[in-house]
C-alpha cells in the first residue's frame, strides 16, 4: 500500500510559515565543526588486560594488577564478544554470558590484590581492534596479553596473528606474557642486552617496573663473539654502567658478559635458570606474525621459563 499510494501524496509547501523569508533571502548558516571528546577518568596508570583465555587469565591479571598497584593505578579487565550479523542472535547471548563470567573472575582476582578494577565488555567484529580501541578510549598506559604458541605457527606467518595486530595498532606499550607460575613468586629476572640503544633503555625501565613489584633482582646478560678483544669487552662494561645510570637504577644489578659464537644457545641455557626473561619485539609490518629477531624467535621456541615480549609504539 505504501508503494502504491506514496507517489500520489502531494509534497508539503516549502514555506511552512508565511512570515519566513524565501530561501534565497535566508542567511546561510555553516554548522560549527565539533571535535570528538573522549571522556576519561583520572588515573595515574591504567593497565588493560584482555580476558579471552580463561586458562591464562589468573596469572595475567595478577601481573597486570601488580603493575597497576605499584603505580597507584587501575586495571581494566576486557572481554570481547565476537559480533554476529544480527544482534538478536542467541549465540551472542551465550558469548556475552561467558565473557561476563570471565569478568566476574577477574574482579575477584583484582580485589584480592587491593587493586581498582574497571571491567569492560565489548561487542566487536575484530578482537584485536577492540583491544586497541578500548586501550585508546580508556587512555591506557599498558596492554598485558597472553602469549599463544600459534603466534609462531605457519598460519600466523601467512596471515598474521591477533598479537601482531595489537602490537601494530596500539597507541601504548604492549606486554605479551607467557607466565608459567604465579607472578608474585618471580625473584630472578633475566634481561638480555645486545646494543645500548634508547629502545633498550625503555625496555630496561619496564623490566625495573616488573622487578620492583616483587623486589626481584635483574641480571643483565650480554653475549659477544668468541674472539672479541678484552679491551672491547671492558669498554662495553663501562658503557653498560653509564646505561644503568641513565635508567636511574637504585640497585647494583649483576652484569654478565659471555663470549660465545652462538648467542641463542647461551641465552636459552641462561634463561632456563631464571623465573622471567624480558625480551623485545619490533613494531613493524612483516609477512605475518610478530616481528622478531632470529635470536629472539629461537629463544621463544626453546626456553622453558616464563617470558615477557615487550613492544613500544612506533618502535
Amino acid at each position: 500500500l505504501t508503494a502504491r499510494f506514496a507517489p500520489k501524496v502531494a509534497p508539503p509547501s516549502t514555506l511552512s510559515d508565511p512570515d519566513d523569508p524565501p530561501p534565497h533571502v535566508a542567511e546561510s548558516f555553516t554548522p560549527p565543526v565539533l571535535e570528538p571528546v573522549i571522556q576519561t577518568e583520572s588515573f595515574p596508570f591504567t593497565v588493560v588486560v584482555p580476558t579471552q583465555n580463561p586458562r591464562t587469565l589468573p596469572y595475567l591479571l595478577e601481573m597486570g594488577s601488580l603493575i597497576a598497584r605499584h603505580e597507584g593505578g587501575r586495571v581494566i579487565p576486557l572481554a570481547v564478544a565476537k559480533a554476529p550479523v544480527h544482534m538478536d542472535d542467541p549465540a551472542l547471548n551465550r558469548r556475552l554470558s561467558k565473557n561476563q563470567a570471565l569478568l566476574d573472575q577477574a574482579i575477584e582476582i583484582s580485589q584480592t590484590l587491593n587493586v581498582t578494577a574497571s571491567p569492560s565488555l565489548r561487542i566487536d567484529d575484530d578482537i584485536a581492534r577492540a583491544i586497541s580501541r578500548t586501550a585508546r578510549e580508556k587512555n591506557a598506559d599498558l596492554i598485558v596479553m597472553g602469549w599463544s604458541e600459534k603466534s609462531l605457527g605457519i598460519r600466523a606467518k601467512l596471515f598474521g596473528s591477533m598479537i601482531d595486530s595489537v602490537f601494530w595498532s596500539a597507541h601504548c606499550p604492549v606486554a605479551v606474557m607467557r607466565l608459567l607460575a604465579d607472578p608474585r613468586s618471580f625473584r630472578r629476572i633475566l634481561f638480555p642486552v645486545k646494543n645500548l640503544t634508547p629502545q633498550a633503555l625503555e625496555l630496561f625501565q619496564f623490566a625495573q617496573l616488573l622487578a620492583e613489584t616483587n623486589d626481584a633482582i635483574i641480571t643483565l646478560l650480554h653475549v659477544c663473539p668468541y674472539l672479541t678483544p678484552g679491551g672491547q669487552v671492558r669498554d662495553f662494561k663501562m658503557e653498560l654502567a653509564t646505561f644503568l645510570a641513565q635508567s636511574n637504577a637504585n640497585s647494583n644489578y649483576p652484569v654478565k658478559v659471555i663470549c660465545h659464537d652462538d648467542a641463542a644457545k647461551v641465552l636459552i641455557r641462561a634463561a632456563n635458570t631464571f623465573d622471567l626473561v624480558v625480551l623485545r619485539s619490533f613494531r613493524r609490518r612483516s609477512v605475518g606474525g610478530v616481528a622478531l629477531s632470529e635470536i629472539t624467535d629461537q629463544i621463544l621456541r626453546e626456553i622453558n621459563s616464563s617470558f615477557v615480549l615487550f613492544g613500544e609504539p612506533h618502535s
